[in-house]
């Protein structure tokens, strides 16, 4: 129900797919905003919004040549390649084999918590890289999910991945 002096349409939620979204989404997700690069109103031409959640137009971010977020530094989307060695790793991962199971009662199916998968993936990362952030492994996840239907389920906390 919409609050006295607000319109019906500006209640609704926003619900759009994919990376396409509509001109009055944009509107009423913007606003009057401007671009922190270039100080123009965001409205008049493409942004990108970046992981951390600031938004600039594409063209500005394309003429700074860089991957970090102009506002805060962090990064503007994931690293491709970084991306993919982390599903490689969650792909691969497996809990320490417990010595007082027998071998028939272990099973091809574990579970972690995303903690402890990210603990476990960063340990296993290549020598010079950085830690996997948690953002990482929840997009990684969400890819792997995907990707691998019968193989990986996420549900809240707990991630299950069959062998």
């Amino acid at each position: 129900r919409s609050a006295p002096g607000e319109t019906a349409a500006a209640a609704e939620p926003i619900v759009c797919r994919g990376a396409y979204l509509p001109p009055s989404v944009v509107a009423r997700l913007l606003g009057e905003s401007e671009c922190a690069i270039c100080l123009e109103a965001l409205r008049l031409q493409a942004q990108t919004i970046a992981l951390c959640g600031h938004i600039f137009h594409r063209s500005c971010l394309d003429r700074a040549k860089s991957f970090a977020c102009p506002t805060c530094r962090r990064p503007v989307d994931f690293d491709r390649a970084r991306l993919q060695d982390l599903k490689a790793l969650v792909a691969a991962s497996r809990m320490p084999p417990a010595q007082s199971l027998p071998s028939f009662l272990r099973c091809n199916v574990v579970e972690f918590t995303h903690g402890e998968l990210l603990v476990s993936c960063n340990s296993r990362r290549r020598p010079g890289d950085s830690a996997y952030e948690p953002a990482e492994l929840a997009r990684a996840l969400e890819e792997l999910s995907f990707e691998r239907r019968d193989g990986v389920l996420v549900e809240e906390d707990v991630v299950t991945i069959t062998m």
